[in-house]
């Protein structure tokens, strides 16, 4: 493995579980051939770091939470990959997850697994992938 930079990012419902969140990033984790191991943190809206659900998921996993400003969201829209136009209305962006994984990730980042979502009944959920360089496959 590289020596890159990896960052999930996340965009989630405040009913999220715990469960969602771990799943989700199982499967965006397989859907860019990326182990656990090489991710370095978490990244999501200020105010989902401090869910029991996500804090939760961090604590499972082993990694940090850091969390972003939604206004700061929008300075990363023209790299992110997947546009919902309903979120872009509501966040400045079309992916809070991709936006949040490249603001943490940093300047040179760049999306390897665009955005994966989950939902059910009562929530919803989203995680992708930045990295700082290549990542082998």
């Amino acid at each position: 493995m590289s020596d890159a930079r990896i960052i999930a990012g996340f965009g989630m419902t405040t009913q999220v579980s715990v469960e969602i969140l771990l799943d989700l990033f199982t499967t965006t984790l397989q859907t860019a051939g990326v182990e656990a191991r090489a991710i370095s943190g978490l990244a999501t809206l200020a105010h989902h770091a401090k869910l029991p659900a996500c804090k939760a998921a961090a604590a499972h996993l082993g990694l940090p939470i850091y969390p972003v400003a939604q206004e700061d969201l929008s300075g990363v829209d023209d790299r992110v990959i997947t546009r919902s136009e309903r979120v872009l209305r509501l966040f400045g962006t079309g992916s809070v997850a991709e936006a949040a994984a490249l603001l943490v990730a940093g300047e040179s980042a760049r999306i390897i697994a665009p955005r994966q979502r989950a939902q059910t009944a009562r929530c919803s959920a989203t995680c992708a992938l930045a990295a700082t360089e290549q990542v082998p496959a």
